[in-house]
This record gives C-alpha cells, sequence and structure tokens, in this order.
C-alpha cells in the first residue's frame, strides 16, 4: 500500500483519520512487509489490534496467516475492513484493552500484532501480555519511546513496570524505527516496531496483573530509596532484609533476580 491507496479508501469510504483515536495510518510498504516478516509462520492463530483501513491486515492475508482475526473499535474502520477482508479474516469489533485470548486458543500459541494507538499503548499491552499463556510472539508498531521503555534493561534509567512485566514473560527487541512521513497523517513523533518473543509458561492473567502491580509499586517512588517505598505503602520492611536489599537502595541499584523475587513476594500478599 502507498500513501496514494490509503487516501483513496479513506475517499472512498468518506471519512477522514479521528486524532481522539490516535489513527495515524501506515503507508510504507516496505515497512509493512518488514512487520509482517516478523510474524512467525505456523503459529496457532493470528490477532491484529487496530486493523484501520487495512494495510498492514492485507500484508498478513497475502501470507495465509490462518486463523485470523483483525480488531476494531471504529465503526467506519470496522466497514472498510469488512468490505476488503471479509471471507479471507474475521473482523470483530472490540476494544483490545478488554479482548479476550482464550477463545482463539486450541492447544498451539499464537501470535498478536498491530499499530497499537499511542495514547492506548501501555493499557493494551498490559493487558495482552496478562495472557501471554496462549502467546508465542507479540509485535507491536508504538510510538519509539515507549518502544525503548519497553525494550530497557534492568538497573537502567528506562526500566519500567511494564518492562520488568515483558521481562517476566518473555524479552523485547526494537527491530527498526519508522520516521514520520511513513504515516498519514504523520504523527509529531517517531515511531519503533517492538518484537516480543514469550517463553512458554502456564502463568495465568490474574497472577501476570498482580506481578505488574507489585511493579507498579516498587517503581512508584524511583528517587526514594525502597525502605521509604515500602514504609509509604505499608508494606513488611522484613521483605528487604530478606531478600538482602540494604535500607538504602534505590529500585535502579537492584539487580533482576532480586527484583522479580520481590515483586513475588509482594504479588503473594494483598497490594
Amino acid at each position: 500500500m502507498n500513501n496514494t491507496e490509503l487516501k483513496r479508501i479513506l475517499a472512498d469510504a468518506g471519512v477522514a483519520p479521528r486524532k481522539g483515536l490516535s489513527q495515524n495510518f501506515l503507508h510504507d510498504d516496505v515497512a509493512l512487509e518488514k512487520i509482517a516478516d516478523a510474524l512467525t509462520p505456523g503459529a496457532g492463530f493470528y490477532v491484529e489490534i487496530g486493523g484501520g483501513v487495512g494495510s498492514l491486515t492485507e500484508k498478513a492475508v497475502g501470507r495465509g496467516f490462518h486463523p485470523f482475526t483483525v480488531l476494531d473499535i471504529d465503526e467506519t474502520m470496522l466497514q472498510i475492513l469488512h468490505a476488503r477482508f471479509d471471507g479471507k479474516a474475521q473482523v470483530i469489533n472490540a476494544d483490545a484493552v478488554r479482548y479476550d485470548l482464550t477463545p482463539h486458543f486450541a492447544g498451539t500459541r499464537g501470535v498478536v500484532f498491530g499499530n497499537l494507538p499511542y495514547q492506548a499503548s501501555s493499557p493494551i499491552l498490559f493487558s495482552i501480555l496478562s495472557q501471554s499463556r496462549y502467546i508465542s510472539r507479540a509485535v507491536f508498531l508504538l510510538q519509539k519511546e515507549v518502544a525503548v521503555k519497553c525494550a530497557a534493561e534492568p538497573a537502567s534509567r528506562d526500566f519500567s513496570p511494564l518492562a520488568a512485566v515483558i521481562r517476566h514473560i518473555g524479552d523485547a527487541e526494537i527491530l527498526f524505527d519508522i520516521g514520520p512521513a511513513s504515516f498519514f497523517p504523520p504523527p509529531k513523533v517517531m515511531s519503533s516496531v517492538l518484537q516480543i518473543p514469550i517463553r512458554p509458561h502456564e502463568k495465568m492473567p490474574a497472577e501476570i496483573m498482580k506481578m505488574a502491580d507489585a511493579f507498579r509499586i516498587l517503581f512508584s517512588h524511583r528517587r526514594k530509596t525502597l525502605a521509604n517505598v515500602f514504609k509509604m505503602h505499608r508494606l513488611p520492611a522484613a521483605f528487604l532484609a530478606e531478600a538482602g536489599i540494604g535500607a538504602n537502595a534505590r529500585i535502579e541499584e537492584i539487580e533482576w533476580s532480586t527484583l522479580e523475587a520481590l515483586a513475588a513476594r509482594l504479588a503473594k500478599i494483598s497490594i
């Protein structure tokens, strides 16, 4: 797809991109092919989040990915997707933040991908990661700032609860960046394609969300000592001593294995 074709599809539908839904449609055919290259063939299922006008959907359909489901919440985009892909993909009106992947899983893990709306990328990521027992890989187009935080290393300035949850169940790697000119309308920021290979596990969504809550608490006051963070949240100070963490230690000074074990300990209590 190119910019001219994308604009023609929108014009034929009589619509324009909606800023309130962060609709910036990728039309760079080289970038679209590279994203499709990152999607593992032969997965148990494929779910695309935010199909839009179908730029990436077209690539997935062309590669024969099946069974394939496309989500969107914009009625006009859904009409475009139905017109272009009915019979080739299942098109569903759904909010990705609350979408349940369970019905797609039939014993073989699947792939989730898409151009995530910038304003809702974090909630969508947490939702999908919480269901990662059903997924082998996730590939998302994100605002570069978000992608950097997702791929950050432990004990670094950019390491965050989101990066911690990703590391808890898999890995993250930025594949390449995409400039504003590759989108219509052009966003004011750089974008990046992030892939998340997920290790096989049997953690239930509630278990992962409890870990996410624990990581949020641990990162809630980065400039304060963990002893003060625990005091502020009325958590057992003994947990720190038992983990070998000193009274003056801050979150960025803790190695990953200790941090993960501490979060797991917190996740088992009511927080």
